[in-house]
């Protein structure tokens, strides 16, 4: 027969491991848009562990070629520092390969004509994430982009109405698959920017000192030596991530 302390110990670590598996059991929440054309672009939506009802929100967008999973748990990081994150899959990435035939279609048979789509697919995105998560706030906000990602990035905060508080560019380029950005740059306004790039990156490199001069806020470059471009930085160079993290922080407001 079972003592009754053992009985107590017994059920003390059934109920620690049931909470364990179900933290480790956190998934973010999916969000699937058609957007005008009648693709299917998704995305993966993370909430911060406490619990609040106005959340400041910070997007992902991934590099070429990519898609958000390739973010690791750099989401999941961000969401951990107080902010709900939207990672979106852009068109012909991930699992926003449909088109309105529900037929496959890869990034790497596009037109430029079809990346123009890009910022108007995030801002539907983000327009639906409104709808569909009302704890998520616009009013605070910030955008993290990848090469094409971040080039995306700039022409979403071009048009929106309310402005991010900031962008965070990684290996940024003048002009992207058509995505040409230095007059946005002039037209997002009074926006700090965080630019990221690797010293062997010259393109980028030489991108990041060109775009600061249409800059009309604060435009850091925070280069890193390595021979990786993009979103793969962040794992390249374990001191990436913090900076970014820290640079949202003291720009993007915490709801407390």
């Amino acid at each position: 027969m079972i003592g009754l302390k053992k009985l107590f110990t017994t059920v003390l670590f059934f109920i620690l491991f049931s909470s364990l598996q179900a933290i480790a059991a956190k998934k973010p929440v999916e969000v699937e848009c058609e957007v005008k054309d009648g693709s299917l672009i998704v995305a993966d939506v993370y909430y911060p562990d406490v619990k609040k009802p106005k959340y400041a929100t910070i997007v992902l967008l991934h590099s070429l070629g990519y898609s958000s999973s390739r973010w690791g748990d750099f989401a999941a990081q961000v969401a951990d520092a107080g902010y709900l994150v939207v990672a979106i899959d852009l068109r012909g990435h991930g699992r926003s390969v449909y088109n309105s035939k529900l037929v496959r279609q890869s990034w790497a048979n596009y037109k430029q004509s079809v990346f123009k789509k890009y910022p108007e697919d995030v801002r539907e995105v983000l327009k639906l994430v409104k709808e569909e998560h009302p704890a998520a706030s616009f009013d605070d906000w910030g955008i993290v982009g990848a090469d094409i990602g971040a080039n995306t990035a700039v022409l979403v905060a071009e048009k929106a109405k309310k402005k991010p508080k900031t962008l965070v560019l990684i290996s940024p380029h003048e002009s992207h698959k058509g995505l040409f950005i230095p007059i946005a740059i002039v037209n997002v306004g009074k926006i700090p920017m965080l630019t990221i790039s690797s010293v062997n990156d010259r393109t980028c490199v030489k991108s990041q000192k060109n775009l600061a001069k249409y800059a009309q806020s604060d435009f850091v470059i925070a280069n890193f030596k390595t021979n990786i471009t993009g979103m793969l930085i962040l794992g390249a160079n374990p001191t990436v991530a913090p900076l970014i993290i820290n640079w949202l922080e003291g720009h993007v407001a915490q709801y407390k």
